[in-house]
């Protein structure tokens, strides 16, 4: 089966066994926010100001997917040169400054978030309900995917609220989603406990919807 990965400003979908997060370390992918440069080893990324950035082994990647996947940026170090690769992403826009996480769950976002997984179970989603960019990479495609892999997993055993984090300045809510099977895929060790993220804008529609293992 092949392997989801597309992200766009204020919306991410993941649903991995994600090999990678950029295609390939050459390439840099069409972000809205930050390009950034990760180091999968040390689950790291840097900004273009940082000296290793651009430099192997590692990879492009949106900063929003890469902080999703749990990388940490690595700061520059002071005294060290800057360096600015030709393949520099132009003008880096400041850093967001980072919210305080979100204390107390909102029981209507988590019945929401809950209700994603029978929904894309189904293979059919009311995309009136999701925000424009969401609907722009959740294709007919990748929804069958989703429920592809959802149907293999069996009913819910444990729907949990795991705080709140900001990605790119967007508030995200985190939950445990544990299955009554396993989800195997290529390249990501089965389990049946994974990360959902979700966040919704003002008049209530999911901008931001995303599954990771928990690791």
């Amino acid at each position: 089966m092949r392997n989801v990965l597309l992200s766009v400003l204020g919306a991410l979908v993941i649903f991995t066994a994600l090999p990678a997060l950029a295609t390939a370390a050459t390439k840099m992918p069409q972000c809205s926010g930050r390009v950034v440069w990760i180091v999968p080893a040390q689950k790291i990324y840097v900004l273009s100001n940082n000296p290793r950035y651009g430099k192997k082994p590692g990879a492009y990647a949106c900063e929003s997917t890469a902080v999703a996947r749990g990388y940490r940026m690595r700061p520059m170090q002071i005294g060290r040169p800057m360096a600015h690769p030709t393949t520099q992403h132009p003008k880096d826009p400041p850093v967001p400054p980072r919210a305080a996480v979100v204390s107390g769950e909102n029981p209507t976002l988590t019945a929401i978030a809950r209700a994603q997984i029978d929904i894309l179970r189904t293979g059919k989603i009311d995309r009136s309900q999701y925000g424009k960019d969401l609907n722009a990479v959740m294709t007919d495609q990748v929804v069958t995917q989703l429920s592809q892999l959802f149907a293999i997993s069996g009913k819910i055993t444990a729907f949990s609220y795991a705080g709140a984090q900001n990605v790119s300045g967007l508030p995200v809510t985190q939950y445990v989603v544990s299955f009554e099977h396993p989800i195997s895929t290529p390249n990501v060790p089965s389990t049946n406990q994974w990360i959902e993220s979700i966040a919704t804008d003002a008049s209530g529609k999911v901008v931001y919807l995303s599954f990771v293992p928990k690791t």
